[in-house]
């Protein structure tokens, strides 16, 4: 591993022709949540409009946990304008076959109704649709339907097998390419680990929520000039706060390792096997997968996974171990409610550039004390990010966030103009430098600005997310969206109710068989 400062000479003087552009050509895809709501800001209790197509079996349009809780996936592309048109055009489709419902704008959700009244996505009676759907009710019985219905962007990113062959190369690795590969994977993520504060304060989009979400519930929360909504002053990311989406039991008693690919698997696995008796009671109403601490990977909640794509029958743990990290999923990311897909592309710059940071930096392995102090400093900026002078836990030292996030950003500086020289543009450099106009205003947040023009125009949470899903949806509705694009989405769509009729058809297995060799499948 080499310095960062040195990236840009030990690149420029390499004796190999190589095109450095297709080489620091990331791969990215997005994956965003969001809620069916109607006009007044209600979870939709009416089924998906079949025009939407399966869940099951549609490649862009699927369902997280409810039924009125769209996943809207892209394809994989090496370029933010790409995935961000393609994130565009799924959107567009969407609102124009949803007709008189909202896709909510932010993380938290809206007015939910009593929870007999939420329902589950139903991906269909075949043994896959069944099991997906067992999961979910054990989601329901472990943490509460509310907690499901919270919403995010997930952001899948992976370097090029090209620039993993001229790295393992440049740092003259004995590794095979499969070890190789995998072990700086872990590098990376230990990294982001330990600086997810970071990603959390800038993107962090959920200081407040509707105050139904939290009754019944001990919190610490504010209220906000009475309107039904209750916040906290200096937060950031309530989503992913105790009252968020998190586990008192997973916290507690799931602990993956991140110090490598064969510890990271063999934890994992335990928790997906180790039997939790709390949870027993829940498989006595066959409501869930197992009564183990997790019912699949699924269920581990984290700010990063490892993960690798696999065939609908395969073992994920398992392959995850024999052929290793194919990319990385991030789970911190709040909806950002001022742009209309819940991401934009200063933020996807910044990733890919914080990314790339976070493998080109040394990285120790993890200890007790270090993930201590990524604790606090997760939780210090999830609850007080914007509060000034908030201080953070750096090695031996202790670190106002504003220095420690200006130092970091300094090196993310050279990683942008190193990127722009490379692709002959200014734009990853732009994109660092808006960013970096939040780091010395915390009110230019978007947990800032969202309690800002909350207090200015005396808005409950609701009312605000009504007022930008509207406008979102306008948004959507005047997206140039051609008769063919139209056309292919509707072919999609029916070839995905084709391919569920399909599998149904294909399907002999009893259930009951197919469910346990699905759990005898983590025992290899």
């Amino acid at each position: 591993m080499f310095p960062m400062k040195n990236l840009t000479d030990l690149i420029l003087s390499t004796n190999e022709n190589i095109e450095f552009k297709n080489l620091f050509s990331f791969n990215r895809g997005i994956e965003r949540e969001t809620l069916r709501v109607t006009e007044d800001g209600r979870l939709s209790e009416r089924p998906p409009p079949k025009e939407l197509g399966n869940i099951l079996t549609h490649p862009f349009i699927t369902a997280d946990f409810a039924e009125a809780q769209p996943e809207l996936i892209t394809s994989v592309h090496n370029s933010p304008a790409q995935v961000l048109s393609e994130l565009e055009k799924i959107h567009a489709f969407v609102a124009r076959t949803l007709k008189n419902e909202l896709m909510w704008c932010a993380s938290m959700p809206c007015e939910l109704p009593p929870k007999s009244r939420i329902k589950i996505a139903n991906f269909g009676e075949t043994n896959l649709g069944r099991l997906k759907g067992l999961y979910r009710a054990g989601l329901a019985e472990r943490y509460g339907k509310e907690m499901q219905t919270i919403c995010a962007i997930h952001y899948n990113f992976s370097f090029s097998e090209d620039f993993w062959r001229w790295l393992k190369r440049t740092e003259k690795s004995e590794d095979s390419s499969r070890q190789f590969r995998s072990r700086r994977y872990f590098d990376l993520m230990r990294n982001f680990r330990r600086h997810s504060w970071l990603v959390t304060y800038l993107f962090g989009a959920s200081p407040a929520t509707c105050a139904s979400f939290v009754q019944n519930r001990n919190h610490k929360l504010l209220e906000f000039h009475g309107q039904e909504t209750v916040f906290s002053p200096h937060s950031t990311s309530l989503r992913s706060a105790d009252i968020g989406y998190q586990s008192n039991v997973q916290d507690r008693y799931v602990r993956v390792s991140y110090n490598g690919l064969t510890e990271y698997v063999s934890s994992l696995k335990a928790a997906i096997l180790n039997n939790f008796k709390a949870y027993e009671k829940f498989s006595n109403e066959k409501s869930q997968i197992s009564s183990n601490l997790l019912q699949s990977e699924a269920e581990f909640y984290t700010t990063i996974r490892a993960k690798r794509k696999i065939d609908s029958e395969e073992n994920f743990v398992y392959s995850l171990s024999s052929n290793g990290v194919e990319y990385v999923e991030l789970r911190l990311l709040d909806l950002n409610p001022f742009t209309p897909l819940g991401i934009n592309e200063d933020q996807i710059r910044f990733l890919d550039i914080f990314l790339l940071f976070c493998l080109l930096t040394e990285s120790p392995k993890d200890d007790e004390k270090k993930l201590e102090d990524n604790a606090f400093n997760y939780n210090a900026t999830i609850f007080n990010g914007r509060e000034k002078g908030i201080i953070l836990r750096n090695g031996a030292k202790e670190t106002p966030l504003k220095t420690w996030a200006n130092e970091i950003l300094a090196q993310l500086l050279e990683l942008a103009n190193f990127l722009d020289r490379i692709e002959k543009s200014k734009e990853n450099e732009k994109s660092l430098r808006n960013i970096s106009k939040l780091i010395e205003n915390p009110e230019l947040t978007p947990s800032g600005k969202m309690l800002n023009e909350m207090d200015e125009k005396k808005l409950s949470f609701l009312d605000f997310g009504i007022q930008r899903s509207k406008k979102h949806k306008k948004y959507y509705l005047d997206l140039d969206l051609s008769l063919a694009e139209m056309k292919f989405f509707k072919i999609i769509s029916n070839e995905s109710h084709q391919a569920a009729k399909k599998l149904d058809r294909d399907g002999k297995e009893d259930f009951n068989a197919y469910l346990k060799n699905f759990l005898d499948s983590y025992q290899r």
